[in-house]
């Protein structure tokens, strides 16, 4: 995630929307669920085809049931795939659907659905929602509805100390819990809802389950149309492939443009449909793209906006929580960033005076060594490890003042002596340098590896946050860990993900408050 997306008008015009409105309604796709580590919605159609390969008689080997998802996904695309793999699994549907959601992607195997938290976008989506409920003007609190499955928008909620648990509600088609307070906080969940691994509900998988249950599908389709109808809603994490979503989004807008004949100024009070762009599509792609969609939206009141990364798809949604909360004194996210970087760049690291830079770079890499020997023997404490044994290496990158170059300034294996000798990367999702990656997705990525160019034998990287006094946390970087130690023997190999995410944590959390003294002096 980074600041450079901010600084595009149509961004903050998407955000300045949305801020005005009175009622917000929030939907969320399958993208949001794929940033906590689950699959994203080919991978999960691929999935569950190859799972209901085996309900095939004519295969007779594994090779002509891999051979024949690949064709499929490839002819049908994911909606008609999904409506294959539906026909063929019938009523295994929903222990396959269970199983197959919680594989992990990188490597394939099957999860514990507890070992899944939310992400950024996720958190987000809940500091949102208490932002608008503590505003007096948002007359109705703001609506959450998701086409997934798991219950990772319930956890982001969990999550906070400014609620508790009763207050938290899933609402799973066909319900019939609507005399609920107005106050409580309602995931409503349009395609089913997984608790753990058990189904609670209907599951849509492709567009025939809508039909289905003719009992359900009335009530939801009213539900959302009233929704999208009189109420201004922001999509993330959809690619808007589902035909059920396109199809309330079409189907609400002639009411829309009816009450717009009554209604003064509601023809601006526009949804917003956030996209991020593709990594390697050079400018006219993207230009095309972006016209495309706009195109697409043409006339249903939606505008599409696009940022650079996926990982700024959350800070959006915190940017428009604090422009809610803030009003009249919100700052622009890149000018925030800027704000937090200047003084560390310039005032510690000295990237343009290199003799500065020289006499400043022993005490900084012993502090950043420090720092990773602290972590490490309080993840020995508690994972009972061997971690601080290890030969390790912490790098801190640092993004620019463009937000479009990170550079490794601070290591612990090496004092570097002139700022002119390092070469920035360019921050771009495809990326051969894992700490650029981490930064554009917003997560912790590993790389359990071997590299025939390099020393090291694995390495993670996570973005480094740094708190803004109240106003949630902006990415400045990104940290790195690396080993020389074989692979099947570190610990950062064979640390559970729990205690993986704490080792980050708790070197962003060190970290920061190193730095905080300096960009608050």
């Amino acid at each position: 995630m980074t600041f450079a997306s901010f600084k595009d008008p149509d961004v903050q015009r998407g955000i300045e929307l949305l801020a005005k409105a009175d009622q917000l309604a929030v939907f969320v796709g399958a993208g949001v669920s794929a940033e906590a580590g689950l699959p994203r919605w080919p991978e999960l159609i691929h999935h569950l085809l190859l799972a209901a390969s085996d309900k095939v008689p004519y295969f007779t080997s594994d090779e002509e049931r891999k051979s024949w998802v690949t064709r499929t996904m490839l002819t049908e695309l994911p909606p008609g795939a999904a409506g294959i793999a539906e026909t063929l699994l019938k009523r295994d549907l929903a222990p396959t659907l269970a199983r197959e959601l919680y594989r992990r992607p990188e490597d394939g195997t099957l999860a514990n659905p507890s070992d899944f938290v939310p992400g950024p976008t996720g958190h987000a989506v809940a500091a949102l929602r208490r932002a608008c409920d503590s505003m007096a003007r948002f007359h109705h609190p703001m609506k959450i509805l998701t086409t997934n499955y798991d219950e990772l928008l319930e956890k982001a909620f969990f999550a906070r100390e400014d609620v508790q648990r009763d207050e938290v509600c899933s609402i799973i088609w066909p319900f019939d819990n609507n005399e609920l307070p107005k106050d409580r906080i309602k995931v409503h969940h349009l395609h089913g809802y997984l608790k753990g691994r058990r189904k609670v509900g209907d599951i849509t998988l492709a567009d025939t389950s809508y039909y289905a249950s003719p009992a359900s599908a009335p009530l939801r389709d009213k539900a959302v149309l009233e929704i999208l109808a009189k109420t201004q809603c922001l999509f993330l994490g959809t690619s808007f492939t589902d035909p059920n979503i396109t199809r309330y989004i079409f189907t609400s807008a002639e009411e829309r443009r009816l009450s717009s004949r009554h209604r003064g100024g509601l023809q601006s009070a526009q949804h917003v449909a956030l996209f991020s762009h593709h990594s390697a599509d050079p400018p006219e792609i993207r230009r095309a793209r972006q016209e495309i969609a706009e195109s697409r939206f043409d006339g249903t009141f939606t505008k599409a906006v696009f940022v650079e990364h996926y990982a700024d798809v959350s800070q959006f949604v915190f940017d428009l929580r604090n422009c809610i909360a803030e009003n009249n004194t919100y700052l622009r996210h890149d000018l925030r960033a800027i704000r937090l970087l200047k003084p560390i760049l310039y005032g510690v690291i000295h990237p343009r005076e290199p003799a500065l830079f020289d006499k400043a770079q022993p005490d900084l890499s012993s502090k950043l060594k420090e720092i990773l020997s602290d972590v490490a023997a309080e993840i020995d404490k508690r994972a009972r490890s061997q971690l601080s044994r290890e030969p390790l290496a912490l790098a801190l990158w640092l993004l620019d003042e463009t937000g479009k170059q990170l550079t490794p300034w601070v290591t612990t294996d090496r004092v570097h002596r002139d700022p002119r000798l390092l070469f920035p990367a360019e921050v771009t999702p495809d990326s051969r340098w894992l700490a650029v990656r981490a930064v554009c997705e917003g997560k912790l990525l590993v790389d359990p590896r071997q590299h025939d160019d390099s020393r090291w034998t694995y390495i993670a990287g996570c973005p480094l946050l740094i708190d803004d006094g109240g106003r949630g946390r902006i990415c400045i970087g990104s940290l790195t860990v690396t080993t020389l130690t074989p692979i099947d023997k570190t610990w950062l190999y064979k640390l559970s993900s729990r205690y993986r995410r704490m080792l980050f944590t708790l070197l962003n959390d060190e970290i920061s408050r190193w730095l905080a003294p300096i960009q608050n002096p």
